[in-house]
């Protein structure tokens, strides 16, 4: 194990100290602060069972948590449009509309159509 996962562990063994002794309770939900540090183990490559012998946090309370990742994810926005082709098609069809950014837009009347594309930047 390298000495930033050395860290990591020292760092939740005096969270864990700390919180256990101003939480009172044999029961309790572990800080975000733990939770994180675990998670950066796991990316390290350390096993569970590992985190688990080296912090003192309960085995199977390592192995439920799930790294979430961001809970936001930055998407890409372009500024120009992509070019729409034409397609004469009845008025009364309903469309499914899939968007350069991978959105898909379904049961639209032609006339919908017409409304929201120019409202998207796009051209008929």
């Amino acid at each position: 194990m390298n000495s930033d996962c050395e860290r990591l562990c020292g760092e939740v063994l005096e969270i864990a100290a700390q919180y256990s002794r101003e939480v009172p309770s044999g029961r309790r939900a572990w800080p975000e602060s733990i939770r994180s540090r675990v998670f950066a183990l796991r990316r390290a490559g350390v096993r569970s069972a590992e985190i688990s012998r080296r912090t003192g946090l309960p085995y199977y309370t390592v192995l439920q948590w799930k790294d979430e990742g961001p809970r936001f994810v930055e998407l890409p926005v372009r500024t120009t449009p992509e070019k729409v082709s034409t397609v004469t098609v009845p008025a009364s069809k309903e469309f499914t509309i899939l968007l350069p950014c991978g959105a898909v837009i379904r049961g639209l009347d032609l006339n919908s159509v017409a409304a929201l594309l120019p409202a998207l930047g796009v051209g008929l």
